[in-house]
């Protein structure tokens, strides 16, 4: 197989793309080193977010919000129209 063997062939239409990590952990938990694969609203726990290089803010008010699935919230937050920003904050409504 000849070709992508150069970073010309490599183009990206995004610019600079950032990953991001959560992880759920023990509320007391300092740096999240054990993290759990699930938790049940009766219990206490800690999201926390690692961030790529500068792309979050480094002091301690820095929040997260969780709100339930829309389209309308995987928009960016400085589209007029994204649904994030008037969402509520809470849980995924269970049928």
């Amino acid at each position: 197989y000849l070709g992508c063997d150069d970073t010309s062939e490599f183009v990206q239409q995004v610019g600079l793309l950032h990953f991001y990590l959560t992880k759920i952990c023990d509320p007391g938990a300092v740096g999240c080193l054990t993290d759990y694969t699930g938790v049940t609203p009766q219990y206490r726990f800690k999201v926390v977010v690692q961030c790529p290089t500068d792309a979050c803010r480094t002091f301690h008010g820095t929040r997260l919000k969780v709100v339930q699935q829309h389209p309308d919230n995987d928009l960016p937050s400085w589209m007029s129209n994204s649904g994030c920003r008037l969402a509520q904050h809470g849980m995924i409504e269970l049928p």
